[in-house]
């Protein structure tokens, strides 16, 4: 399995959402997340902000996709992640 072969897009246009598409969504909040704070997920895996680029087809920058990819989770019965502190 290429490196790119697990980049695959991710329909969120519809009414439900698999589980395994909910754990995806949610790993990617948490990457960015983590790459508000200037800390990376991995080394072996893209940055949050290209997962959300690649895999859901959003634009902005990291604040604008972390709040588009929690608006999606939200969306779908999901919740919301606290703001942090400050910056």
């Amino acid at each position: 399995m290429g490196r790119a072969d697990y980049l695959r897009k991710i329909d969120v246009t519809g009414d439900s959402i698999s589980a395994t598409d909910m754990y995806t969504l949610l790993s990617i909040r948490a990457a960015l997340g983590l790459q508000r704070s200037g800390i990376r997920w991995s080394r072996n895996t893209p940055m949050g902000t290209t997962l959300a680029r690649k895999m859901l087809g959003l634009k902005g920058k990291r604040e604008s996709l972390y709040k588009q990819v929690d608006d999606i989770i939200v969306g779908f019965g999901g919740t919301s992640a606290p703001e942090q502190g400050g910056e």
